[in-house]
Order: C-alpha cells, then sequence, then structure tokens
C-alpha cells in the first residue's frame, strides 16, 4: 500500500521509487520486453470522497523514477483493476483487467487503450464478476489483438481467450482446481498451464492437477506432467516450474521438453540463510523470521556446515492423496543433481476450494 519497493543487484538493499507513484497502493508491474529498462506500473488511490484513482505509470530508468502515462482511468468508471499489460508488439495497446462495480451486479471487463493509455475502451468479459475475477495473463507477441485472461472462479477455474481485442472470448480450458501456472513460449506459439491446490482443497477434480501445453494455433490441451503445479515461466532456456518438494524432490525445476519432465534447480534444504550481511535492509528484517522457517523447511538456521533438521515440508498433496502414497523427499534433498523428474501419477481425492491469486 505504500509504493514501489525496488531492490540492489544482489536483493540485501531497497528503496522506494520517486515521484507521484510513491504514495499508491501498487496494483501490477511488468517489463518492456525489448527495453529492460524501461517499464508500467498500475496504481491506485482513495481519494477524500472514498473514490478511487487509477492511473498508469511509466519509467525508463530501470524504476527509480516514475511518470504519468496518460491521464487517469474515467472518474466515471467504478472499476477494481486486477492486472495490465502492453502489447509487445504495439507499444500503443494497453489492456487493464477489472471488475466493474458501478451496476446492481457486478461484472468483469477489460478495459482496452489504443493510444498508449490517453482514452479507454470497456469491453465485459462474459460470466465473470464478484466470484470470477478476470486476471489479464498475457498479450500475444506478435498480434496484440490475442488476449489471454485467468478467470480464478471460487474453485472452478478457467482460461478465456479473445482474438480481437476482448469483443468476443472463447473458453479454452477450466478445471475444478487453481490455475496457478500460466506461461506462454516465448515465440508465442506454444501455451502451458499448471493447475494446482487452493489452501483448504475440497471438491477437487485431481485429474486436472499437472501442466497441460497446446499450441496457439489451435489451442486443443494435452497433459503433459501430472502433480501440483504452483507457478510457471517460460523463456528461450525452458519451462520453469514450481512443484511439489514432498512429491517430487525439488520445489523448482526447469524443463527442455515442453514440460513433460523437470531438472531440478532449487530444493528447500539448499538455502542456507541470509546472503546479506548486516545491517542490510534485507538481513535486519528477515533475521527473526529466519529462526522460525528454517526448521519448517527442513534447512539449517546457522549456516551450510550445521545439522540439518531431518523435518520434511508438509505435503501440498494432501487434498489428492493419503500421505502413504506421496513419495517422500529424498534425504539428500539438499544435493544438487541432474536427474530428470517425468510424470508422476495422478492423485483421486476431494477436499478444497478457496482460490489463490496469480503469483506470476
Amino acid at each position: 500500500f505504500g509504493g514501489l519497493a525496488l531492490a540492489s543487484e544482489d536483493g540485501c538493499s531497497w528503496s522506494f521509487a520517486r515521484g507521484g507513484v510513491s504514495d499508491m497502493e501498487i496494483i501490477d508491474v511488468t517489463v518492456d520486453p525489448a527495453q529492460r529498462a524501461h517499464g508500467l506500473a498500475l496504481a491506485t488511490k482513495q481519494q477524500p470522497d472514498r473514490s478511487f484513482l487509477h492511473r498508469l505509470w511509466h519509467t525508463s530508468d530501470n524504476g527509480t523514477l516514475w511518470q504519468e502515462l496518460g491521464p487517469a482511468l474515467p472518474a466515471q468508471l467504478d472499476v477494481l483493476p486486477t492486472a495490465f499489460d502492453a502489447a509487445p508488439g504495439d507499444r500503443t495497446r494497453v489492456y487493464v483487467s477489472a471488475l466493474d462495480r458501478s451496476g446492481s451486479k457486478f461484472q468483469g471487463v477489460l478495459l482496452r487503450s489504443n493510444d498508449r493509455a490517453a482514452t479507454w475502451s470497456v469491453l465485459p468479459v462474459p460470466h465473470t464478476g464478484l466470484f470470477g475475477l478476470p486476471y489479464l495473463s498475457a498479450v500475444a507477441p506478435a498480434d496484440p489483438n490475442t488476449v489471454y485472461v485467468r478467470v480464478y472462479g471460487q474453485g472452478h477455474d478457467r482460461l478465456l481467450v479473445s482474438s480481437n481485442g476482448g469483443h468476443d472470448w472463447k473458453n479454452v480450458l477450466d478445471g475444478r482446481a487453481v490455475m496457478a501456472g500460466f506461461a506462454l513460449s516465448p515465440d508465442g506459439s506454444e501455451l502451458a498451464i499448471g493447475f494446482g491446490l487452493p489452501p483448504r482443497p475440497r471438491n477437487i477434480d485431481c485429474d486436472r492437477l499437472g501442466i497441460w501445453r497446446a499450441s496457439t494455433s489451435d489451442l486443443v490441451f494435452r497433459k503433459v506432467f501430472d502433480g501440483v503445479v504452483q507457478c510457471l515461466t517460460w523463456t528461450r532456456r525452458g519451462l520453469y516450474a514450481c512443484l511439489s518438494e514432498r512429491a517430487h524432490g525439488f520445489q523448482l525445476g526447469r524443463s527442455e521438453d515442453g514440460g513433460k519432465s523437470f531438472k531440478p534447480l532449487m530444493k528447500l534444504r539448499s538455502v542456507k540463510g541470509l546472503a546479506c550481511p548486516s545491517p542490510s535492509r534485507l538481513a535486519t528484517a528477515c533475521a527473526e523470521p529466519w529462526q522460525w522457517l528454517c526448521p519448517r523447511i527442513g534447512t539449517s538456521c546457522i549456516g551450510p556446515d550445521a545439522a540439518v533438521p531431518a523435518t520434511v515440508p508438509i505435503d501440498v498433496l494432501g487434498g489428492c492423496r493419503s500421505d502413504a502414497s506421496v513419495p517422500q523427499a529424498p534425504v539428500d534433498a539438499g544435493a544438487t543433481d541432474a536427474g530428470l523428474v517425468g510424470p508422476q501419477d495422478a492423485a483421486t481425492n476431494p477436499d478444497g476450494k478457496t482460490p489463490v491469486l496469480p503469483s506470476d
């Protein structure tokens, strides 16, 4: 709620951005893929009359100084923004997903600007509202009219696609699980979706959990990996996923075959304390919480040579499998290796409903 915080290159020191954005609540931030020092931020601030001012900001110096991009969103629009993005192939095209609260019934909408946030069109997103919030996930790299929106629907999530800039929508994938991962391949030709569990799993379709992949030309999805997925991103080096360490033996992995198998990159027991010396801001803020956290993730509180507790992280697959059927993390979970983990057996058992918001 207090502005936009910026990390130093090593992540040890933090400072707040200057300019008008410094006292606004930040809704979303995006970086220009072609010019990494340039970025956009969507911010909001409550006014004395209890209305909200929503505005886009831009930076050209790695986020140090922010300036207004166009006027604020029209005051007559009583909307709650959820996410935004600029079209990679057209810098003048900007989209904002939001919840329209102006009518008697809340409605999900997509705001579209064709002139770099100078003016806006408001387009309804069908079958969305207070219990089905729309979140803009991506704009196709080569086509500013192709837009992907995830709908978080109280335990039944959906992926909607528009090929004409938000005028019409098609439901291409849904399931009784949390659509926690979304990733477009760098060239925009393929799409990967990851399903995971809510905090309190109930009525989950366990067969839906995992990674689903499709060509963006036909959007026919096929499951390529079984397991609980907590995040996805796709770069030229491969598809990265956050998985269950207890089920797969690692927390973060990279796939070079489109999600069929993963090479471990990070295991919780490999985390060996704070890398930042005092009196850096991170070391000061995190020293006490780290003492509480380290036993729970099964790592050392004081350094790599200390005895590591034999704690195993809580099983995030618990809503779909009994504990007896879940593979335990290997004893050397903190060691590095180059082994590949392939698809796991699909989980089966009901238990969870509360939706979580996207982290990517």
